[in-house]
């Protein structure tokens, strides 16, 4: 396999980071202790016939050298219709339509939420088969409510009977995910299909590519067959036992063939559906943009967008852009592994827009536009 860059994560509106990012107050554990990621993609699923999906526990520690006065946010982030979620914490029960504490917590310095404060989430599928998620945020407040500092999890509820993983275990529930490659070389990527109920189920692959480059080609290898006009898998599908994972060469395959052609004007980008033959309600997607090594908008003859500055970026960062007519355009940020972290909208053909990433840990990162659904160049910003 060619090298690439690929990872998993959804995008957030705070961004993600880990516990060195700057002046964080709060840190996430489990029951066990383990520390959790801030910003990490978690996930549960439960069989078709599940009443209700519940998450793990999760405790905050306070940090800081002060008391904190601690607050939990929900946002539902993208939720399927007559679906129902509720959440406890600080020692509260909150209803569904209930979005925030409304009182808080005071966290002394060097101090965790016991466990009659601590976090859990509920979601009722109400037989709706198909995935939300869900952020929650854990808010540190002023006495006037105004947010000083905060940490969050994004959770993803799934009741289909598929999971896809990637070959580094990360389970991939309605992802995008941005992936640089070479264009002198044909990318290869498989993927693990998990089969999480108690019967067999027969897995088919649908291809529904959103925007190609010219002269770039996209299509898959399923069950050791080739499918490159084809928009979806042949006859009944794989059928993969319960419990089982189909994997291997036997398996998921996403090819993508630059043709050699470097520099793009269109990000080439493909959604895949892996979905239960007897059920196509009964699916997950997958979406993947492709971009062969054409980093930078300079080249672009319908576009202009500067450079990030200042670069590298410790605040914020900003770019000028002009645009022609648009719908709906946004700004992208993405890990260098490929993670989707954070989307800023765009609201005139012309001007300049800011990104903050205080929050964010030192690294690389990529940031692309996206106008009308279509993502176009891409370009690096050092965060310090």
């Amino acid at each position: 396999m060619n090298k690439f860059t690929i990872l998993l994560a959804l995008f957030i509106f705070m961004g993600t980071s880990y516990s060195s990012a700057q002046d964080l107050k709060m840190e996430i554990y489990n029951t066990e202790g383990d520390q959790i990621e801030n910003g990490a993609y978690l996930y549960k699923y439960g069989t078709i016939l599940t009443k209700s999906i519940k998450t793990d526990s999760l405790i905050i520690k306070n940090i800081s050298d002060e008391t904190i006065k601690l607050k939990v946010r929900k946002i539902e982030d993208d939720v399927l219709g007559s679906t129902l979620n509720h959440f406890y914490a600080l020692a509260a029960l909150m209803e569904p339509g209930e979005y925030i504490t409304p009182d808080y917590w005071e966290l002394e310095s060097g101090a965790s939420l016991p466990l009659d404060g601590m976090f859990r989430g509920f979601y009722a599928p109400q037989n709706i088969i198909g995935t939300s998620k869900i952020i929650y945020s854990f808010l540190s407040v002023d006495d006037n409510d105004v947010v000083l500092d905060s940490v969050y999890v994004n959770f993803a509820y799934s009741n289909s009977s598929l999971t896809v993983y990637s070959e580094e275990d990360e389970a991939l529930y309605s992802r995008e995910l941005l992936i640089n490659c070479d264009p002198s070389e044909i990318s290869e990527i498989p993927f693990k299909i998990y089969n999480h109920t108690i019967a067999p189920v027969s897995c088919r692959i649908g291809k529904n590519l959103i925007q190609s480059e010219e002269g770039h080609s996209v299509y898959f290898k399923y069950g050791g067959v080739e499918y490159i006009d084809e928009s979806s898998s042949a006859g009944e599908g794989l059928e993969i036992p319960a419990g089982e994972t189909l994997m291997g060469e036997d398996g998921f395959v996403a090819v993508f063939n630059p043709n050699g052609i470097d520099g793009n004007e269109l990000l080439t980008t493909v959604e895949y559906k892996f979905f239960n033959r007897t059920s196509g309600n009964d699916a997950i997607f997958l979406t993947l943009i492709y971009n062969p090594t054409g980093v930078g908008f300079a080249e672009m003859d319908t576009y202009q967008i500067s450079n990030a500055y200042p670069n590298p970026a410790i605040e914020q960062f900003a770019i000028d852009y002009e645009l022609p007519a648009f719908k709906t355009a946004k700004l992208k940020l993405y890990h260098i592994n490929g993670a989707l972290l954070k989307e800023y909208p765009i609201n005139t053909t012309q001007g300049n827009i800011q990104v903050p990433v205080s929050d964010l840990s030192s690294g690389t990162y990529f940031y692309s536009i996206v106008i009308d659904g279509k993502p176009i160049g891409v370009d690096k910003v050092v965060i310090q």
